[in-house]
């Protein structure tokens, strides 16, 4: 009995084994997960659309007010084209065209980038890189939070110099929101 009685405790022994590798497998692959989930730029090899960052970020930012939001990196394919319209129309906030206004931020006088402030559109041969950032606020008080002496001097006033919402007596009430491409710093 003594030779089957220490078969019996070396099978209990791998078993345990085998339950605690197990269970740090488990463990490690939760919490990989988490750190992914909530770290995302310490995991990207995988970049965020830029349609759908935009759609985001524009309605992180319409939600707080005053606030400036930034995406994580999206990435740009050649020809890929983003419009207000199509950015309003996934949202269904309520605003409308004039009072979302697109920039090129960043990537202003960089020939890869093409834009107005209804459109933006990459025309590089390689993928880009990019952020998003989004602020609102009522188009008379979008200028003094931006710029050298406002809340977000990182956003440059010319960026919204030509939007509808800040130029425009009758729009400058309403809600103004700026969607600008930003380095992927």
């Amino acid at each position: 009995m003594g030779l089957q009685a220490s078969k019996k405790k070396i099978l209990h022994t791998l078993i345990l084994i085998a339950v605690i590798a197990i269970a740090l497998f488990v463990i490690w692959f939760i919490l990989g997960y988490l750190y992914c989930t909530f770290m995302l730029d310490a995991c990207s090899d995988h970049f965020l659309n830029p349609f759908d960052s935009a759609v985001d970020t524009f309605n992180e930012a319409y939600s707080a007010q005053y606030l400036l939001v930034t995406s994580q990196r999206v990435e740009f394919e050649k020809d890929m084209t983003l419009t207000r319209e199509l950015i309003i129309h996934k949202t269904n906030v309520g605003i409308v065209g004039q009072q979302l206004c697109l920039s090129l931020g960043d990537f202003s006088g960089n020939s890869e980038f093409q834009g107005t402030t209804q459109m933006i559109t990459y025309k590089g041969n390689n993928s880009r890189e990019a952020k998003f950032s989004a602020l609102c606020a009522p188009g008379k008080e979008l200028l003094s939070q931006i710029g050298e002496v406002g809340q977000y001097p990182e956003i440059k006033k010319e960026w919204v110099s030509d939007c509808e919402c800040v130029t425009d007596p009758a729009l400058q009430e309403q809600v103004c929101c700026l969607v600008a491409l930003r380095a992927p710093r």
